[in-house]
């Protein structure tokens, strides 16, 4: 285990096949089990339209902040493996319905453009689907070449808000934030 830990470590998650609820709350505690990492914080959970395909299920959408001794690229290839535990199964239509989707979203003002890795992430700042949970978390958090969760939310035009409403059931799973 690394004992340099980063904070200000954003990690999106949503889901809208299944019982959506039921798969953000699994993820944000296996989030927590990744090793040399946990959550600190998680923000409300968001009923969200289904993008490009409005038609689909609406997606449950929430952002956690985690604390973090792992690298960007070991943290994403975590990721990557919980969405395949939760059913993710990709290769499909890109924007697709999903059992679980993670993605790490800024990990402090890292900036990282690879194949395997970009941070921040690269469409982070214009999806009102990121920005609302995200917004509702840390406001004055920095996207890096982007300014503030509150500025990039600001900068959105009033239609990319539109049916974006706090999920009234979420509550947020019992992981020991900060206690370790």
């Amino acid at each position: 285990m690394s004992s340099l830990r980063r904070r200000g470590v954003f990690v999106a998650l949503g889901a809208n096949l299944g019982d959506p609820l039921a798969q953000v709350r699994w993820a944000v505690a296996a989030l927590d089990r990744i090793p040399d990492t946990r959550v600190l914080a998680c923000s409300p959970c968001f009923r969200t339209p289904a993008w490009p395909d409005a038609s689909e299920p609406p997606y449950c959408n929430a952002v956690c902040e985690i604390e973090t001794g792992l690298s960007p690229q070991s943290l994403i290839d975590h990721a990557l493996r919980l969405e395949r535990s939760a059913g993710r199964q990709r290769g499909g239509a890109r924007w697709a319905a999903r059992t679980l989707d993670i993605d790490v979203l800024c990990d402090g003002d890292t900036v990282i453009d690879s194949a395997q890795c970009q941070l921040p992430h690269p469409r982070a700042h214009e999806r009102a689907f990121v920005l609302a949970p995200w917004l509702a978390l840390a406001p004055q958090a920095m996207i890096p070449g982007h300014g503030s969760v509150q500025a990039c939310w600001n900068r959105l035009d009033a239609a990319a808000r539109v049916g974006i409403e706090r999920w009234p059931e979420f509550d947020a799973p019992r992981v020991n934030m900060g206690a370790r």
